[in-house]
């Protein structure tokens, strides 16, 4: 869920929400994940949309989705992981 939620919610470039953003859909973009019981994990996506984002949502989802393949085509990449867990490191230190 943190190695979803990572990509998902990165803001930088060549992102999703860089992108929505560009186009003119998106005003902010969160992302997170959590575990309720053992068998059940959720992932949350919350984008606001601006004023043509809510006119043209189909193309917001249509790039949820692209996005989503493009994470799954890539695969797992070991350095991501290594950002993830050096922050939660640093987060538990400080």
């Amino acid at each position: 869920m943190n190695y979803l939620s990572h990509l998902f919610g990165h803001e930088g470039e060549n992102s999703l929400f860089s992108y929505l953003k560009e186009q003119g859909l998106a005003l902010k973009l969160s992302s997170s994940g959590s575990h309720e019981i053992d068998t059940f994990s959720r992932f949350d996506l919350t984008i606001t949309l601006s004023e043509k984002g809510l006119k043209e949502y189909e193309k917001v989802i249509e790039a949820v989705f692209l996005y989503a393949t493009k994470i799954e085509e890539a695969g797992p990449k070991k350095y991501i992981f290594d950002e993830i867990k050096d922050t939660g490191i640093m987060n538990f230190q400080f």
